[in-house]
């Protein structure tokens, strides 16, 4: 008789906006990051522990996901030490770079700088919140920003302006003030109006 060793486990996935947020990517990491980051936010509210940043972070320190405090003997230490020295130092460095020095708050200020100087010189902005929640993710803005003025009809976002060359002229001034590149600038213009 054999006997067989494989079971099944099922593991409650989690979701969080803040952990939406913070990892965006649909590849193999950043929805195990999004999870287990989620997994953790879900045990703090479920202590009564208010989420802020101290508490993410202390709460980090000690936090294993439960697919790796579950896992198989074959498996649990190779995980135990994937999530001590790889995925636990890159949620941190993802919670600091968002919470601590400026780094959301000044690159939403800087995003909203840029976007109210474009309605200052005549620009119509369709979407305007949706384009401020897409921007708000820890990722290359500007090129968000470009990607959006390329495909974001679609998504209900539209950036409208006439051509004419003063106006091409206050835009590409705006944007090159807020730190675009001439080509991320062309494509903007190109893809507008």
């Amino acid at each position: 008789m054999s006997v067989d060793n494989t079971s099944v486990r099922l593991i409650p996935t989690y979701h969080s906006d803040i952990a939406e947020m913070l990892f965006v990517g649909t590849d193999y990491w950043s929805q195990r990051d999004r999870t287990d980051l989620s997994e953790m936010i879900a045990r703090l509210n479920e202590e009564g522990i208010h989420v802020t940043h101290d508490s993410l972070l202390q709460r980090l320190e000690a936090f294993v996901p439960e697919r790796v405090l579950g896992a198989g003997p074959d498996w649990k230490e190779r995980l135990i030490a994937e999530w001590l020295g790889l995925e636990r130092p890159r949620i941190r460095k993802v919670l600091i770079d968002h919470f601590h020095g400026g780094g959301a708050e000044a690159r939403v200020r800087e995003q909203q700088r840029l976007l109210l100087a474009l309605v200052d010189i005549g620009v119509n902005i369709e979407g305007l919140d949706r384009l401020r929640m897409a921007l708000l993710a820890p990722c290359d803005w500007r090129y968000r920003l470009i990607r959006y003025a390329v495909k974001g009809r679609e998504k209900g976002v539209r950036f409208v302006f006439d051509g004419s060359p003063t106006m091409v002229r206050r835009v590409d001034e705006t944007m090159r003030q807020a730190g675009f590149a001439e080509a991320e600038i062309r494509e903007f213009l190109g893809c507008a109006r």
